[in-house]
Order: structure tokens, then C-alpha cells, then sequence
């Protein structure tokens, strides 16, 4: 009960997927629409800036080592949008090695944040490693799903204020942004009286200011299209819009002013949908460090949904990224895992000639979650999916040593021998054979729990379940099974040729 309140209380804590640290760093910058393009580059130059005063911040690693070792900047590119223009830009940093510098990742983060400062006018800029996301997505992504913009707006811009008011919560962000700044033409009411629609009013302003080939030439091996449309000077200003002369299907024009009202605005850059309906994404990422995804997700169930619903009660929340994805593989692997119990329960049952001496056999691996979790509170590790998959792995030589350890008391109590003297003697004789097997195999996984590199931090996990695991269990065979044994037999329900007789 101590070891499952160590999960309970959060000492212990469950995280999808286990930190690996990456080498590369982006700054993601995104503008408004229709921010030139030497705007942005004045935003880039604030952010190398801020990434300069960083590495000033960290100072040199072990070595006299640089930690910045190159950077590069990149125009109309940004990963987290689907869209391009000039209003996007990604500054790319590659550091030292993990092996080899002695900052952790969150710390560089912050430091070039703190050196940027605020970028004026910037919509998003979002420092994140550039695998970000990983093997089952970002650690906040929800989906928002309705039918009114406005709403979805203003419950996106809710969800991410509350979000924000945890620690470790960064880059938060949603793909519902306003566009270019337009104007909007609505047809008045007197302009069908005089012959005209909203299809012979766009059709002439989008000649006139945008342009329409007439005609292509052919220029010797050249060949050249003729766009007309009006000169620069007539086509810069809102006044020369709005005086623009419509031509009347009976001849003659009249302004557009007179026929049309004429309204700045912004619409909506991106709008995306599934199944039909309008959805928004809130995006952003948590350090493991200060937050776990689960913990907060925890609360977003219990104290964030009910308010939602009661308050947009036309809007679906769907969880997806790394919530969503860690649900289905852990449901993927403990279906996989019930499924092989079953089939190794029906095979000690041919075996032993009895249902409830397979049950004896099998008990060992839930308890070996005893060992697990303290592994992983000793070493200060999540519990991972990796975890999980040591676990179910384990169960395979956990149940080793439990068959033969109810196959020799089994034979000794045939034998004639006395139930408590069967299981005792079955201990003594099997107890070199189990201590040595798991020894050897304790001892060789050593080295992995130790190993700093990032390749074996993705193993972390599974290797301490399967060491402490075993640990445990190699304990618990030799006093747990007998004793059970002896109560089976008390019960008379162990499989043996004396019950069979009675």
C-alpha cells in the first residue's frame, strides 16, 4: 500500500514518454499577416540578440567549449503553422552535445527568453527544441470544436490563460489567427435599381485593381501577356477605392461609394475543420521538471471542463498530442498483456491439472509493481510507457521461477512428504537457482541504469522495472509462493494426486 501511495501522492509521477534532450533549438517568430519582410528581419535580430546574451548568461562548458556551435535563420518558414509569407522566420541554434555540455535544455530556454525580452507587435514567438513533439505529439494539444469563430476565439483565448497559470507551462498557442488587413464591400440596397449585383461590382473592382490579360503577344521566340489595370497612383489610397467608378450596365458610372459601403477589417488567415465542423488547437508544451503532463491534465478534467461546458455548451473538447496518444498505446499495451496472460493461465492449467495453481503462479507480477515503483522513486524517474513495457516484459521470468517452484513442491508432497516440509524444502533447493538467475541478470543491466547518455534515457524506464522488478519478485518467490502454496493446500485446491484422490 506504501509503494501505490507513492504514485498516489505524486512522489512517483506518470509520464508518457521519457525526457530525451535534443541538440537543436528553434525560435519560432510569427508576425501578422502582411508584415513586411524587413520587419521581420528586425525581429530575428532581436532574438539572435537574446540567444547572444543566453550564451553570455551560461558562460563557457567544461573544455573552454562554446555552447552555441552554429546558427542559422530561416524566412517564410515557421513549423507551426501551415501557412507562408515574408511575416514568418525560424532561427535554428545547434548546441553542444548532451554529453558534453553541463546545462540542461530548460535552463537555455529560459535564459534566451529572458535576452529576447518582449518582441513588440509579435504574435507568437516560441522557443522549443526542434523535435519537439516527439513519438505522440506536444504535451498540450486540445481540440476546440464548434461553429461560431467568435466563440471558438474566446474559448481558445480562456483555455490558454488557465494553462498559463501552471509552472512549467510555455509557448502556448492556438492556430486561429487573424489574417491580412482587407477591405469589405457590401452592395447597398440601391444598386440592384440600378442594374447592378455583388457579381458585376467585384468582378470590375478586381479588374481595376488587381488587374486582367487582355491579350498575349508573341515577341520573336517570346511570348508576353498584356494585364491591364489602373497605375499605382490611382490604386494606392482608400479614397481612390471608394471613388472608383463602376461602370452601369446602360452605360455611364457611378462612384462606389454610392453603390457599396466600404469597411476596413481583418478576416481570419486560417479557418481549419473536421467532419464539417470548425475546429481550433491549443498548443503547448510543459517542463517535466516543474509540471507533469498528467498532473495537469488531471486538473483540467476536474476543475477546467465543467466550467467549459456549463459555459460553451455548443463547443466539444477533444484532448489530443501526447494525453490522447499515451491513452491509446497504454491501452494498446495492457489489452496485448491480457491477452498473453491468459494464454500462459491456459497453459499451466494443461500443465498442473488445476485452475487455481496457475492463479498461485501468476500472483508474483502484480506484485512485482512493489519493486517497480520503488525503483523509480529511488532514482528519481517517471513512470513511463517504457515502464509499463518493462513490466510486461518481466512477467515472463517471473513466472519461470513460480512454476518450477510449485513443480518441486508438488513433486515432495506426492512424494509423501507433509505440505509445510514440500514448500520448505522447495525454497531451500530452488533458492541458489533463482538468487544466481537473477543476480546475473540484476548485474548486467546495471550499466544501463547508470548511463547518462540520450540514447539510453529512452531505455531508463524500462530497464529499472525490469531490475527492481526482479529484485523484488526474486524475494517473493521464495517466500511468497510457498506460503500460498500451503493455503492452497489447506483450501484444498492445489493440484495434487493426494487432493485428487479425496
Amino acid at each position: 500500500i506504501a509503494c501505490f501511495a507513492l504514485i498516489a501522492s505524486g512522489r512517483v509521477e506518470f509520464q508518457a514518454f521519457p525526457n530525451s534532450e535534443g541538440d537543436v533549438l528553434e525560435a519560432r517568430i510569427m508576425m501578422p499577416p502582411g508584415t513586411p519582410l524587413i520587419q521581420t528581419q528586425g525581429v530575428a535580430k532581436q532574438v539572435l540578440e537574446g540567444l547572444h546574451a543566453a550564451e553570455a548568461e551560461i558562460g563557457e562548458q567544461e573544455g573552454g567549449k562554446k555552447l552555441v556551435e552554429l546558427v542559422s535563420v530561416r524566412y517564410n518558414a515557421n513549423e507551426d503553422t501551415t501557412i507562408s509569407g515574408p511575416h514568418l522566420a525560424t532561427v535554428s541554434v545547434d548546441l553542444l552535445t548532451t554529453e558534453e555540455r553541463t546545462v540542461r535544455m530548460e535552463r537555455i530556454k529560459e535564459a534566451w527568453r529572458r535576452g529576447t525580452g518582449d518582441v513588440i507587435d509579435a504574435l507568437a514567438v516560441s522557443i522549443v527544441e526542434s523535435s519537439q513533439g516527439g513519438p505522440a505529439g506536444r504535451a498540450i494539444e486540445v481540440k476546440i470544436t464548434g461553429d461560431d469563430l467568435s466563440e471558438l476565439n474566446q474559448a481558445a483565448e480562456g483555455m490558454a490563460t488557465w494553462f498559463q497559470g501552471f509552472a512549467g507551462v510555455s509557448n502556448l498557442n492556438d492556430d486561429l489567427r487573424w489574417g491580412k488587413e482587407e477591405v469589405r464591400i457590401q452592395v447597398k440596397a440601391e444598386a440592384r435599381s440600378l442594374g447592378l449585383d455583388a457579381d458585376m461590382i467585384a468582378a470590375q473592382v478586381a479588374d481595376a485593381f488587381l488587374g486582367r490579360i487582355v491579350d498575349e503577344i508573341q515577341v520573336g521566340s517570346h511570348q508576353y501577356e498584356v494585364e491591364v489595370r489602373l497605375s499605382g497612383n490611382d490604386r494606392r489610397f482608400m479614397d481612390d477605392l471608394s471613388e472608383f467608378r463602376v461602370i452601369l450596365p446602360g452605360g455611364g458610372g457611378v462612384a462606389l461609394s454610392a453603390v457599396a459601403e466600404l469597411e476596413l477589417g481583418r478576416g481570419w488567415s486560417r479557418i481549419a475543420r473536421t467532419g464539417g465542423r470548425r475546429v481550433v488547437t491549443v498548443t503547448g508544451d510543459i517542463d517535466p521538471t516543474v509540471s507533469s503532463t498528467s498532473a495537469v491534465f488531471a486538473a483540467f478534467r476536474r476543475e477546467f471542463m465543467p466550467q467549459f461546458e456549463e459555459q460553451y455548451p455548443g463547443l466539444v473538447i477533444n484532448l489530443d498530442g501526447e494525453t490522447a496518444e499515451s491513452g491509446k498505446t497504454m491501452r494498446s499495451m495492457l489489452l496485448g498483456m491480457l491477452f498473453g496472460l491468459l494464454g500462459v493461465y491456459m497453459l499451466l492449467s494443461f500443465q498442473f491439472g488445476s485452475y487455481a495453481e496457475p492463479v498461485l503462479v501468476m500472483v508474483l507480477i502484480p506484485l512485482a509493481l512493489i519493486g517497480i515503483i520503488i525503483g523509480h522513486w529511488l532514482f528519481g524517474s517517471p513512470f513511463t510507457l517504457p515502464s509499463i513495457l518493462g513490466f510486461i516484459a518481466l512477467s515472463g521470468i517471473v513466472i519461470n521461477d513460480s512454476i518450477l517452484m510449485v513443480r518441486f513442491a508438488k513433486s515432495s508432497i506426492d512424494a509423501g512428504s507433509p505440505v509445510r516440509s514440500a514448500v520448505v524444502q522447495a525454497a531451500s533447493l530452488r533458492f541458489r537457482a533463482v538468487f544466481l538467475t537473477s543476480v546475473t541478470t540484476v548485474l548486467g543491466l546495471v550499466p544501463l541504469l547508470f548511463e547518462s547518455s540520450v540514447q539510453a534515457q529512452t531505455l531508463k524506464g524500462m530497464i529499472i522495472s525490469v531490475t527492481f522488478g526482479l529484485m523484488a519478485t526474486t524475494v517473493m518467490v521464495l517466500l511468497v509462493i510457498p506460503a500460498l502454496y500451503s493455503i492452497l493446500e489447506d483450501i484444498g485446491l492445489a493440484g495434487t494426486e493426494t487432493n485428487a484422490r479425496a
